[in-house]
Formats: structure tokens, C-alpha cells, sequence
């Protein structure tokens, strides 16, 4: 196993993700998890999502598994918790290479221990359509909470919304989102990861989470280029080495207009006219 690349919010964008994929392949990296906002979506455009990433996928031989964000189509997740069956690390296989990792789980991975928390909540809700544009299950219940709680410590945590101290002063005063966050806080001091990964909020960061252990290094990612205001490669995805508990980046950028990324991750920073713009 060994790399696993760590992808931010998608929202159903199969050019970027696709090119991920792509990057995975390049990297030689045979699993993804992203981190919610995946793109689960109701209607024709939603099983066209699935089936364009499974194809890539499988022409590659690589595994996506992801995490529930608030953007999602819960009613079509229900659908899949009550029908299909879930392999021995509690994963939902929708589409050949495609996992759904479950909102609230935990499974081990070649003697590591690895959780997922998802869900976050919608503070553009009031706009939406509950059922066809918002879903109430987006959020973690009372329940739930307490069932990642009961998880029990984990090397490594990937949920959608991040703990109540994240770096970011210009949050829109919502007492639900902050809420969440405080339960994202509780399961955090519960279950001590090494390494924490979060989307939500479509932005690049890095701080620390302290609890009776000691720090958790958590890395927020950031989304795809609908969400993101500056979409580049390394503060999208990051690659994770379970062999040594180390993260890097990958220095790559995205050309719109040919829909592809360029340069390999050894190219140099400082001749680079994009990292120097």
C-alpha cells in the first residue's frame, strides 16, 4: 500500500476528477480517498458521474474510496446501506473501483488504522430544495457522533468538516456549522489520529490539534475548480506514506484550456513561471 493519494471536494466534476486519477496513475499510486463533496447526486447526471470515474479507474487499476461530505445525495446513500453489501473494512462498492468508505467507520489497512467521519452541514441550505438540492442526513446525528466516538484510536482520520479551532476568520456565523464542528472536535479527542484530513472549506491549510496524546498534524484541502478560487494541484491532494507517516505534495498544474496537468513533480519551483506568478 504504502501511497495513498488524498483528494479534496470534487462536487461531481469528472474533468478534475478524472485528472487526478490521472496524477494517481503518474504517481504510481493505486488508492484515493476524497474526502467528501464527492459528487453523489440524484438523476442521470449523477450515474454518469459514477460510471465515467469507475472507467477510469479500472483502465488504471486504481481504487477510489471517498467519505460523505453535505453536498451529496443521502436518500441515494440510504439506498446503498440498505441494499448492497459491505466488504470486511465496512466499504460499499457502488461501481467497479468505486467505494463509498461510510460516514461514520473504521478498518485497518496493512496494520494501520484508518476512520472516516463524514458529513458537514449546508450553510447555503436555505436556497436549496430539500430532496433534490439538500438533504437533511448531511450532517453527523447525536447517534452517530457518539458511534465515532466508540471508534477507538485510528492512525489516520479523513472526514468532510474539520475541528472547531480551524484557521479560518472569515466563517459565516451559522450555530449549526459551529455545532458540527464541535462534535468534529469531540471525535477528534476520542480517537487520536496521527494524521487528520478534512475538505469543507475550500481552502489549503495546516494546524494542530491537541489532545491527551499529544498533536495531531490535520491538513484541510482544497476543492476543484468550482469551489476553489485558486485551483492547483498541491493544495488540492496530498500523498500520505503509511510506511512512514510522512505527507507530500505534488507539484503539478492544471492547463483549462488543454485539460491537462503539466510538469513532473521534480520540476524546478524557482524557474517554474506558474509557481513564481
Amino acid at each position: 500500500m504504502a501511497k495513498i493519494l488524498i483528494a479534496g471536494d470534487w462536487h461531481g466534476n469528472h474533468v478534475w476528477a478524472k485528472k487526478i486519477i490521472e496524477v494517481a496513475e503518474a504517481e504510481e499510486i493505486e488508492k484515493i480517498i476524497q474526502v467528501g463533496d464527492f459528487g453523489v447526486w440524484p438523476g442521470k447526471s449523477g450515474e454518469e458521474y459514477l460510471d465515467i470515474l469507475s472507467r477510469a479507474l479500472v483502465k488504471r487499476s486504481i481504487k477510489l474510496y471517498f467519505v460523505p461530505g453535505n453536498h451529496e445525495d443521502f436518500n441515494q446513500i440510504d439506498q446503498w446501506n440498505k441494499e448492497l453489501p459491505k466488504n470486511e473494512d465496512g466499504h460499499i462498492q457502488i461501481r467497479p473501483n468505486l467505494f463509498y468508505a461510510g460516514k461514520v467507520n473504521a478498518w485497518m489497512w496493512e496494520g494501520k488504522r484508518f476512520g472516516s467521519a463524514g458529513g458537514a452541514v449546508s450553510i447555503d441550505r436555505s436556497w436549496r430544495v430539500e430532496n433534490k438540492t439538500w438533504w437533511p442526513q448531511e450532517q453527523l446525528t447525536a447517534l452517530e457522533v457518539s458511534a465515532a466516538m466508540d471508534l477507538g484510536p485510528v492512525d489516520y482520520l479523513f472526514s468532510h468538516d474539520a475541528p472547531q479551532d480551524l484557521p479560518l476568520t472569515y466563517l459565516k456565523k451559522d450555530d449549526d456549522s459551529k455545532a458540527h464542528r464541535y462534535s468534529m472536535t469531540k471525535i477528534g479527542l476520542a480517537l487520536r489520529p496521527k494524521l487528520w484530513f478534512h475538505g469543507h472549506y475550500h481552502r489549503h491549510m495546516e494546524y494542530p490539534f491537541y489532545h491527551a496524546d499529544g498533536e495531531t498534524r490535520v491538513i484541510g484541502l482544497d476543492a476543484d475548480p468550482q469551489g476553489s478560487k485558486d485551483p492547483q494541484l498541491y493544495l488540492h491532494t496530498a500523498v500520505l506514506d503509511t510506511d512512514t507517516n510522512e505527507v507530500y505534495y505534488i507539484r503539478k498544474h492544471f492547463n483549462w484550456w488543454a485539460k491537462n496537468f503539466y510538469f513532473d513533480r521534480k520540476h524546478s519551483m524557482e524557474t517554474c513561471v506558474v509557481c513564481n506568478r
